[in-house]
Formats: C-alpha cells, structure tokens, sequence
C-alpha cells in the first residue's frame, strides 16, 4: 500500500480570500458553516457540533484528510474536507469528499471552485490519483453537475440512504 505524503503548505490565492489549513481553533466556525448548510438542504441525520468537530480533529490527527477553509477577513466562508484512504480494491490511494461547503451569498463565485483546486493539489501531493466528490439533491443539482462536469468529473454512482431507527 503506498504511504501517505504531507499536504503542500497554505497558499493565498489571487482573489481576496485566503484558502488554508483549518486548524483545531477554527473548528466552531466549521461547524457553524455546516449548520448553516444543513439548514438550507436537510440532509438525513441530525448534526451534533461537539462530535462533527471530534471527528474532524481525529481525521486530522491521523493524517488521513485534508481540511480546509476559505476565510474573507475574519469570516469563514467556505471549506472542503477529503479522506486520502487506499481503494480497498486495489489500494491505490485516492481522495473522498468528507465535505464541501460554501456560504449560500459564494455560491456561484469562483470561490467553490478555487477550494476544489486546492483540495485535488493538496491530495495530489498526498498520492492519491483520484478525488470523489458528492453533491446532495437540491434545486440547484444540474448547475453542480454541469461545474463538475467542466472540471473534468465523471457521474460515478448514485447514493440512497434509508433510516433504519424507526424513531427518526
């Protein structure tokens, strides 16, 4: 299985937003920006900030995930998480897309786009030779999918879900 190699250094980009490493004390903005996200599409579940930020912080600690953040001023406005795990067919090492998220008043701007360069750079440098990435179903579904398509993405495989606790 091929080793695991360090993520590059935090860069600026050419805009006015700043994309870097997240670090343990920007976690509470994460999980303010997930809420946010969560509110606006209703993704199965239920979002429990104390253990979004442990498992972040575990991700993080073992060296296996990318975790990054768009900041404008002292303003999250967006960030990006993916897992560089080997494929347990063939233990090649490729990127999963933990999560993606931009602030509704960004989306559309090229700031999505600019934190998907950075995370497949930082992955990349990390060995994996593919990124997966997710979208949830949302009115706004065929513009993802056509951006995606444009950066070179394939359709992979469609995901359903199902809740097994008859409480939920």
């Amino acid at each position: 299985m091929p080793a695991l190699m360090e993520p590059p250094q935090a860069k600026v980009t050419a805009l006015t937003d700043e994309i870097r490493e997240l670090t343990e004390a920007d976690y509470p903005a994460v999980a303010d920006l997930t809420q946010e996200c969560f509110d606006r599409t209703t993704p199965p579940g239920a979002l429990v900030a104390e253990k979004w930020i442990e498992t972040l912080h575990l991700l993080v600690k073992c060296k296996i995930a990318v975790y990054l953040g768009a900041w404008r001023g002292d303003n999250l406005v967006g960030a990006f998480c993916a897992a560089v795990v080997p494929d347990p067919l063939n233990h090649e090492l490729i990127a999963s897309q933990m999560f993606w998220y931009v602030r509704a008043a960004d989306r559309g701007s090229p700031l999505g786009g600019r934190l998907l360069d950075e995370i497949e750079e930082r992955t990349r440098a990390m060995g994996a030779n593919r990124l997966h990435t997710m979208q949830l179903r949302s009115s706004k579904a065929s513009k993802m999918h056509s951006f995606l398509k444009r950066k070179g993405y394939q359709p992979l495989e469609l995901h359903y879900y199902k809740h097994l606790n008859k409480e939920q």
